[in-house]
């Protein structure tokens, strides 16, 4: 076999080799009586994927661990700075448009450093 189709057959086999089965899919965390407490930290959403249904109204309780981040749903208009403090920062949005929708931290550097997640809103 010649130089080159020897590397490229072992690249090929290394990567076979590394691509595992795909994660599991988080399991949607839903409001309790109207309410959700998240936590934000470096990078991370806990939870990161929520699913509420049209028409719901939610209070959101969420407490930032380390720093500065945000809760920044651009499609929904939601942009909620949440600094680290003692106290929650609560905030309520009611979820009118079916869908499904990026959160993001819109620090700097935290989207990209995988701070993400989804909102569906159900029908």
């Amino acid at each position: 076999m010649r130089p080159a189709a020897l590397l490229a057959a072992a690249v090929l086999g290394v990567g076979a080799l590394s691509c595992g089965p795909a994660p599991p899919t988080p399991t949607p965390v839903t409001a309790t009586d109207g309410v959700l407490a998240m936590e934000l930290r470096n990078y991370v959403y806990i939870p990161e994927t929520l699913e509420f249904a049209r028409g719901e109204t939610v209070e959101f309780r969420m407490t930032s661990v380390d720093e500065l981040h945000t809760f920044t749903v651009p499609d929904l208009g939601i942009n909620w700075s949440v600094p680290k403090q003692d106290e929650p920062t609560v905030e309520t949005f009611r979820f009118t448009r079916p869908g499904t929708y990026s959160l993001i931290c819109i620090v700097a550097g935290h989207e990209g450093s995988g701070m993400v997640g989804t909102i569906t809103v159900t029908e």
